[in-house]
């Protein structure tokens, strides 16, 4: 029987029951909202969807339905608690039960807290969503329908716990072919060629003759620092997928160092150890009683992550950590330089190492903002950019000796910088109108470390900035798409609101984008600091509840914009009032100092003399 055959007889059964429809959804919307105008007969006013977002999807805001979002039963006090739940002990206390992942004096679980904790959040908060709406709108039956794989689990979960009729539908666990896309296909490709080139690049790093004075780098560092003299070479480390950097990396005859080796020669051994240990603690009631919510077991919700963390993670781990053993006896390696020390794989590399007496340093890499689960330093020295940075770390208890304010060694550039495309290039090129000002929207990647942020938070901020933008017609929006997001679930946003005077792009050189425009608007990005080395204004437009993580705003070197309506005039005032320009200029000026310390191009030098030191030690 098809989903909708299943969620029609649901609703026909036990008919005068209030039900709710629990939705998360990324990209079957459309095919959800169709089904539900087709529903109107079987669907009563007594019953209830919400929709796991920021905002109710645009197609249903003047339906007759009784709709809602999740975060309308949310405070912010009920976030700030979720995040205490999972950052302040459940993320750690696990690994820490009877050293169930020690491992040579490390405990292998702090190396995938970072994952650990990006996965728990957002499924821990849907069960308090779907536990308020249960006891606040006296709900008998459940509904949930995902193509995330955060909901579906939880609302079974809840049901069951509860005795409550439910039924799923998850379009995540379909697995027909019409889910096979070719991104997938791309992808598997990509690490079957990576594994066969990182085999031969350790075959060929372990026959060089090139044995001391080597600086262990992540492949994306070294450019930066590739024009100093550091007294020894560089051994590269791709900490990234993809077999193109490392088939150039090849070609180029560089030597690098893969830590994505999945089997050794003594794999096989130690995956069964640690199978036999999931096993015994999968069936410890002990064991299972750490994971609780408020009193409902969230067992079956960690269980899947920590199958995984033993019988996937833990033996690439410890293959790595022992791959590292055997780098370590054959080349003299002086230190590793790295981009940071939350993932697992650079905390594999950090502690590796370690054993081994290495020291390490991580050079900064972009604005301090989260607190959870990114505020305790795992490297021996770290190249912050200004003194803010030495003082956030040293609030959580990191010790002042491990910092080195240096810069950041991407500004080096910025002084002399001139944009890759000229302001009439980049407007032809974008269809732009050369006589009308730039308005810069700088997006996020969603990274839900903390129970505050949606999928579509961004989604929302633009079509809230588009409304906004209609009042100034001699101004033109260009929204900078993250990296890691698809602009085309921008462009649809201003196709169905017929907007003309913005575009989405994401791969236009970002420093070019910020030369030529007049105004940046953004949540927190690093892009803000940016705007102001360049002495240009920025507004910071947060939605949500929580307080701004970063104090642009606060220090007086942007605007801050909490609600919509105030949106326009905070435009209006940034580049029109005097007294606001004045305001913000002396503003940014002290938050660059205190943030981005000297733009005197000598960042990379500074960074440079705290290896040779260890270098030459």
């Amino acid at each position: 029987m098809g989903w909708k055959k299943k969620i029609i007889q649901f609703l026909k059964d036990d008919e005068g029951k209030r039900i709710v429809f629990l939705i998360s959804l990324k990209d079957n919307v459309d095919k959800i909202v169709s089904f539900f105008q087709g529903l109107s007969q079987l669907i009563s006013s007594s019953h209830l969807i919400i929709f796991f977002n920021f905002e109710i999807p645009r197609q249903l805001t003047q339906s007759k339905l009784t709709i809602r979002t999740s975060e309308d039963y949310l405070s912010k006090e009920d976030y700030e608690e979720i995040d205490k739940y999972i950052f302040g002990g459940i993320s750690k206390s696990w690994y820490l039960h009877d050293g169930v992942t020690d491992y040579r004096g490390i405990s292998l679980g702090k190396l995938f807290e970072y994952d650990f904790q990006k996965y728990l959040t957002p499924r821990v908060k849907n069960l308090e969503i779907i536990q308020k709406v249960i006891t606040k709108e006296n709900i008998q039956k459940i509904i949930a329908i995902d193509d995330t794989g955060e909901l579906c689990i939880v609302a079974r979960l809840y049901a069951n716990a509860n005795n409550m009729p439910a039924i799923v539908v998850s379009f995540k666990e379909d697995k027909g072919l019409h889910f096979i896309s070719i991104s997938k296909i791309k992808a598997k490709t990509s690490a079957f060629l990576s594994g066969i080139l990182d085999h031969f690049a350790f075959k060929r790093l372990m026959t060089s003759k090139d044995n001391k004075n080597l600086i262990l780098i992540d492949t994306r560092l070294s450019k930066a620092l590739a024009n100093n003299d550091m007294e020894a070479s560089f051994l590269l480390s791709p900490l990234e997928n993809g077999a193109i950097i490392r088939f150039n990396l090849i070609r180029r005859r560089s030597l690098y160092l893969p830590l994505y080796f999945s089997k050794n020669r003594n794999y096989l051994e130690v995956w069964s150890r640690y199978r036999r240990r999931w096993n015994a603690l999968s069936s410890e009631e002990n064991f299972k009683q750490i994971f609780k919510y408020k009193d409902i077991s969230i067992w079956e919700i960690a269980r899947k992550k920590l199958s995984d963390f033993f019988l996937e993670d833990i033996p690439k781990i410890i293959s790595n950590i022992n791959m590292l053993d055997r780098v370590c006896k054959n080349k003299e390696i002086k230190i590793v330089v790295l981009r940071n020390d939350v993932k697992e794989l650079e905390r594999t590399v950090i502690l590796g190492l370690r054993l081994a007496k290495i020291p390490s340093l991580v050079i900064q890499h972009g604005i301090l903002a989260e607190t959870n689960g990114h505020n305790i330093l795992f490297a021996d020295r770290y190249a912050a950019w200004g003194q803010a940075a030495v003082d956030w770390y040293g609030k959580f208890g990191n010790s002042f000796d491990k910092f080195e304010i240096t810069g950041n060694p991407h500004f080096d550039i910025l002084p002399n910088r001139r944009p890759k495309l000229s302001r009439q290039e980049l407007c032809k090129y974008l269809n732009l109108n050369e006589d009308k000002g730039i308005v810069l929207f700088a997006t996020q990647q969603i990274n839900k470390f903390s129970s505050f942020w949606t999928d579509d938070l961004f989604l929302v901020m633009t079509d809230k900035l588009l409304k906004a933008m209609q009042q100034f017609p001699n101004k033109q929006l260009i929204i900078k798409v993250d990296p890691y997001e698809d602009p085309g679930l921008y462009r649809n946003r201003m196709m169905q609101t017929s907007h003309d005077n913005a575009v989405a792009v994401r791969d236009i050189d970002i420093y070019t984008l910020i030369s030529l425009s007049e105004l940046v608007i953004t949540l927190d990005s690093t892009v803000a600091l940016e705007e102001m080395i360049f002495d240009k204004p920025v507004i910071t437009f947060n939605l949500t509840k929580r307080q701004d993580r970063v104090p642009y705003a606060k220090k007086g070197a942007a605007v801050g914009v909490y609600k919509v309506e105030d949106l326009p005039l905070a435009i209006e005032r940034t580049l029109f009032d005097r007294t606001t320009i004045e305001q913000l200029r002396l503003g940014r000026k002290a938050f660059v100092e205190e943030y981005a310390y000297k733009i005197d191009g000598k960042a990379t030098e500074r960074i440079t003399n705290i290896v040779k030191h260890y270098v030459k030690s």
